[in-house]
């Protein structure tokens, strides 16, 4: 049976002008996601309608006329993500994307033939631009354009097929292969790390005094660098 699941966070959050997922199960076999924030990732979905209902509570309506309300309106935005609402970020552009092992580790090929590479979410970056353009990651909420890179999300998971990461472990110090592969590469295995893509973008803010009190993005780098800035847990090279 088809099946929407919202969580309570995901409303909360986008109230917050926070990124949300939602995840929808079409099927055993099919699964897609969206984020939703503001400038986030270019996906324009309304939720306005559904969280107006949310935020009204029961108070003004029994919960049985609130319950079949929402359910109309979680159809009309399933409906709209089947029919094209939702922006497909794994997917080919090119008609030449192949599997292939070492083409799908260089980032501008992979955002190209994302799919054919194993692409899979939740937390994606929209384009390969995200990974060189650091300085957005202090940019609050245009940063929300680069969840993965910016550690708006933790991305924990490999986005390419997880044998074509085992044949690269021995490359986990390169960035792009971090990046792409980082479950295997153990990413996420430490307590102590931080949330933004690449160590060396947090060791290089971090140095540049932005973990401080003082500074206008410690509130962001101790969220995203926690590893970085917190004093004795990552040591900087």
């Amino acid at each position: 049976m088809e099946q929407l699941r919202i969580s309570k966070d995901v409303i909360k959050n986008y109230i917050q002008g926070k990124p949300a997922t939602l995840e929808i199960f079409l099927s055993d076999t099919a699964h897609t996601h969206a984020i939703f924030g503001k400038d986030s990732l270019g996906t324009s979905i309304s939720f306005l309608f559904l969280l107006e209902l949310l935020k009204l509570g029961s108070s003004n309506t029994s919960n049985h006329n609130m319950k079949a309300i929402i359910q109309i309106s979680i159809l009309s935005t399933l409906i709209l993500g089947v029919f094209g609402g939702f922006d497909n970020i794994c997917k080919n552009t090119m008609t030449t994307c192949t599997r292939d092992e070492f083409r799908c580790m260089d980032p501008e090929y992979y955002f190209q033939c994302s799919k054919a590479c194993g692409c899979k979410g939740p937390c994606l970056d929209p384009n390969a631009e995200c990974l060189g353009n650091s300085l957005i990651c202090l940019n609050d909420p245009n940063r929300n354009a680069c969840p993965r890179s910016c550690g708006v999300c933790e991305g924990c998971n490999n986005l390419v097929h997880d044998d074509i990461c085992e044949i690269n472990a021995y490359r986990c110090n390169a960035y792009n292969v971090k990046y792409l592969c980082a479950k295997t590469c153990g990413k996420c295995s430490e307590t102590c790390r931080n949330k933004m893509a690449s160590d060396d973008v947090c060791d290089r803010f971090h140095r540049f005094g932005y973990s401080s009190r003082s500074s206008n993005y410690s509130s962001i780098m101790t969220d995203v660098c926690y590893g970085t800035c917190s004093s004795g847990c990552r040591i900087i090279p």
